[in-house]
């Protein structure tokens, strides 16, 4: 299994290399998010935003859910208002409080800027709640 992931890894970054983008799109949209986040951790970081803007919006949510916080906050740190809305609009509100506790205070305030008054008060919410408990 390890030897098919790494394959595919290995064809991605060859397909981003020659700059194939629609056959990229075609391969992502095939796989799981959990899959495609653990290869973007591997991913060289100026190609990682070019690999996640070729996700459709609800696939792209999922996947920015699975992957580092690491690789999220460079993500956060390349998107637009727009395309950090997007995403912000796509994630369920636990997911949204648990990517703001791994962010740093101004990455925060840029999520919680573009999230809707709704999203900020169940994030809110959710944030008060103590750790471990069922809230």
């Amino acid at each position: 299994m390890q030897e098919r992931f790494e394959i595919m890894e290995k064809a991605i970054e060859k397909m981003l290399a020659e700059k194939k983008y629609a056959t990229l799109r075609d391969i992502l949209v095939t796989m799981n998010p959990a899959d495609i986040a653990a290869i973007f951790s591997n991913v060289e970081e100026s190609g990682l935003p070019l690999l996640f803007r070729l996700l459709p919006k609800e696939l792209a949510a999922e996947t920015f859910v699975e992957m580092e916080p690491e690789d999220q906050e460079m993500l956060i740190r390349t998107f637009s208002d727009n395309e950090l809305k997007e995403v912000v609009d796509e994630l369920y509100a636990d997911d949204a409080a648990a990517l703001i506790e791994e962010m740093p205070a101004n990455v925060v305030k840029r999520i919680l800027k573009q999230a809707d008054p709704e999203m900020r008060r169940s994030i809110n919410q959710i944030l008060r709640y103590p750790d471990n408990s069922a809230g």
